[in-house]
């Protein structure tokens, strides 16, 4: 089965795979006084790839043999249910509800509302990735995504994988990916080459960092190449392949006055 926007699962040797490779890293290496275990990913509008960074994100922890979770956010616009091709049956506002519903020392089976999902280039069965898919409809996401309830099951789900992923409105367009980036440990923020005007990137960015929202970085997408510049690309990419070890860079810009 080919899984299209997600080049990580097609060919773990690619220049690109490489490029999610070293993007994971940086964001775990971004602040090392800071536990990034949560990481939201919005952008200023739709369709800026943010889902494509995640599902790639994700597959790349769990090569790192991390247990890895994807939570779908963008309860507006839900897509990640597409993307590993599992169904949006119950997600994440039923499992909500009913954590919400407990009484004091009850457990939950929050596995029954999640997904598993596998792959030869993710390795064993044991390495999967983990999805919590958008689920039931409602009428307030940016209600629902501020509450008590949503917060606390975060952080229950926070004891159970080593890495989580959060999938998010676009903060430009909707409250509530700045809602989410809140309570998160860290947001990485999504901008597509050539689309996205400068001044409703600097207003999102502006209204994540007055929610206290940790801002590690940016990624630009859809970067038009021409033809000799992915020739060029792809042949330093096998050169230093071959011949050295890969070099760690920063392949996002790191940002300087995110806080929280």
């Amino acid at each position: 089965m080919v899984y299209k926007d997600i080049v990580t699962l097609e060919d773990s040797k690619s220049p690109m795979t490489e490029i999610y490779r070293n993007i994971r890293t940086n964001i775990e290496y971004a602040n090392m006084d800071r536990e990034l275990k949560v990481i939201s990913v919005t952008s200023t509008t739709a369709n800026e790839a943010k889902s494509t960074v995640i599902a790639n994100l994700a597959v790349m922890s769990a090569n790192k043999e991390e247990r890895v979770l994807i939570i779908d956010a963008d309860l507006r616009r839900p897509s990640v249910h597409r993307f590993f091709r599992v169904q949006n049956e119950q997600g994440l506002t039923d499992l909500t509800r009913a954590y919400s519903l407990l009484e004091n020392n009850e457990s939950i089976d929050y596995e029954s509302y999640i997904k598993e999902f596998r792959h030869e280039e993710i390795g064993d069965n044991e390495k999967k990735i983990h999805i919590l898919t958008g689920g039931m409809k409602i009428v307030n996401p940016a209600e629902f995504l501020g509450s008590k309830a949503f917060i606390n099951l975060v952080n229950f789900l926070k004891t159970k994988y080593d890495r989580i992923y959060i999938d998010t409105a676009p903060a430009g367009m909707f409250s509530d990916g700045v809602v989410v980036a809140s309570a998160s440990d860290g947001t990485v923020y999504v901008i597509e080459s050539g689309r996205s005007k400068y001044d409703d990137v600097i207003q999102s960015v502006e209204a994540l960092k007055q929610t206290n929202a940790y801002i590690i970085g940016t990624i630009l997408t859809k970067v038009p190449l021409s033809r000799k510049d992915k020739h060029q690309y792809y042949d330093y990419y096998r050169y230093y392949n071959e011949q050295v070890p890969t070099k760690k860079k920063w392949l996002f810009t790191k940002s300087k006055g995110g806080t929280k």
